[in-house]
């Protein structure tokens, strides 16, 4: 009879589990369904902040290209060139008593009002909306390197070499969405 009492046991075990298997097995499914949606929102943040990029790459391009048509406008005509305050050529507008106030704080009134929008004929970048620039006439007491278009290093004694003219132009290029603006500004020097 002691081998019908061991055998019983053994017939016992199985029924006497409780389903633990089965909840281990469950929190495991759970707990990669957590993951995989961590990942997906990872991967969806990820694919967002790569087209801001690209937005914003676009429209510093685009804000480059104004520049260089800005600068490519006072190489050829910027001795006869008549800066009035309107039509994208201003005097010095960071000076006390100036029109409109620095460039980089206008709002999108004076800009539509005041800037050079460069056509589609000119400069195609395929977006929705074209650069625009301003161009400022800046007379400065140029010294020494500075009156040559050198660099001058700080502190460094320098004699005048007389009055000189630099023009700043400052150009806004837009990207794929028109709420990604970026604003680029240079300072030429016509070289004769």
């Amino acid at each position: 009879m002691a081998i019908n009492k061991y055998m019983h046991r053994r017939t016992a075990l199985p029924y006497s589990q409780q389903g633990v298997v089965l909840i281990i097995g469950l929190i495991m499914v759970l707990l990669m369904a957590i993951i995989g949606v961590s990942a997906i929102r990872g991967s969806n943040m990820q694919e967002l902040m790569v087209g801001n990029m690209k937005d914003r790459n676009q429209a510093f391009q685009a804000a480059e290209a104004g520049l260089r048509v800005g600068e490519s406008q006072m190489q050829t005509s910027g001795d006869t060139l008549v800066f009035e305050n309107k039509d994208g050529l201003f005097t010095n507008q960071n000076l006390a008593g100036s029109l409109l106030g620095s460039v980089s704080l206008w709002g999108e009134d004076i800009w539509k009002t005041h800037a050079v929008s460069i056509g589609k004929s000119k400069l195609d970048l395929g977006l929705p909306k074209q650069p625009d620039y301003v161009v400022e006439r800046l007379e400065v007491g140029a010294s020494g390197a500075s009156a040559s278009g050198d660099a001058i290093e700080y502190g460094a004694n320098v004699e005048e070499a007389g009055p000189s003219v630099l023009y700043r132009i400052t150009s806004r290029g837009f990207g794929a969405s028109e709420s990604s603006i970026v604003i680029l500004q240079s300072t030429y020097r016509v070289q004769h």
